[in-house]
Formats: structure tokens, C-alpha cells, sequence
């Protein structure tokens, strides 16, 4: 078994642990971690094209790109990702 798998599983559970007395259903809490973690992925992403692209002069084409990828890729998922994270923490606190 991969170590920084174990990890991740390891802190998942712990996660899982503390947000427990605040979720009514697994599926509660499985909604809040996947928008966490789909937030960390978003964040991943946008720090390696941020690197990527300040790596070298691009093109107007490449820039272009970037901004398209940057909307779709980045923007999109985090606003969706965020509402969906807001309405579930909204809900744990009115548990």
C-alpha cells in the first residue's frame, strides 16, 4: 500500500470523525468531503498552471487558452464546489 495513500485515508478518517456529530447521513458527509476534495483538486491545479505559464513568454494563443481553462477548470468547479461546501456547512451548524 502506497504510504501517502494510507495517509490521505488516515486523515479522512479523522475528518470523518470530527464532522460525524454534525452530519445526519454518511451521505451528508460524503458531499462535504468530495467538495473539499474536489476544492484541494481545483487548488492543485491552479498552482501548476500558474508555474507552467510563468515559466515562459506565451503566445497570444496560449494565453487565450490559459484564461479558457482557467474559467472552465478552475473557476466553475470552485464557485460549484463552494455553494455546495456553504450549503452543507450551513446545514452541520443547524443540526
Amino acid at each position: 500500500m502506497n504510504k501517502e495513500y494510507l495517509e490521505r485515508t488516515q486523515q479522512k478518517i479523522r475528518v470523518k470523525e470530527q464532522l460525524n456529530p454534525f452530519t445526519e447521513s454518511d451521505e451528508e458527509f460524503g458531499r462535504l468531503n468530495a467538495d473539499l476534495h474536489d476544492l484541494v483538486e481545483c487548488s492543485e491545479w491552479l498552482l501548476a498552471a500558474l508555474e507552467t505559464a510563468g515559466d515562459k513568454k506565451m503566445t497570444d494563443e496560449e494565453i487565450e487558452t490559459f484564461l479558457i481553462d482557467l474559467d472552465t477548470r478552475f473557476a466553475e468547479h470552485v464557485m460549484y464546489h463552494a455553494s455546495s461546501l456553504h450549503e452543507g456547512i450551513s446545514k452541520c451548524w443547524a443540526n
